[in-house]
């Protein structure tokens, strides 16, 4: 098959495969948002309780809280927004650490009583 053909082919079963992919998110699952750019993340630990909720580490890739495109770390104090499925908020979430060689950073935040965070094996 010529790559043409394959590329096209990939590209109808993704569009064919998408309606089964299209459920509701884990609510541990969240949009995070950035001064800088966004992307998703997934709460992992639950620290402790506080109000309405806990205080949690949420991981997301690394370049969601970087500056630009050259990988630079968003300064220390920069403050991220988390979305939930919910339509619940955190807006005063921070990075935590960053792994730059792995593009994964760790953020302190909030999250709602009803967010079960995702195992990690």
């Amino acid at each position: 098959m010529r790559p043409i053909r394959s590329a096209i082919f990939l590209v109808l079963l993704t569009v064919v495969s998408v309606p089964a992919c299209a459920q509701q998110p884990s609510p541990a699952v969240a949009r995070i948002v950035g001064p800088y750019g966004s992307g998703s993340g997934v709460i992992v630990q639950n620290l402790e309780p506080v109000a309405g909720g806990f205080l949690s580490i949420a991981v997301t890739a690394g370049h969601v809280c970087d500056v630009d495109l050259d990988g630079t770390a968003s300064p220390p104090g920069t403050l991220f927004e988390l979305h939930y499925s919910s339509g619940r908020r955190c807006k005063t979430a921070r990075v935590l650490s960053r792994d730059p060689e792995n593009d994964l950073a760790a953020l302190l935040t909030w999250s709602p009583d009803d967010v079960v965070p995702i195992a990690i094996a």
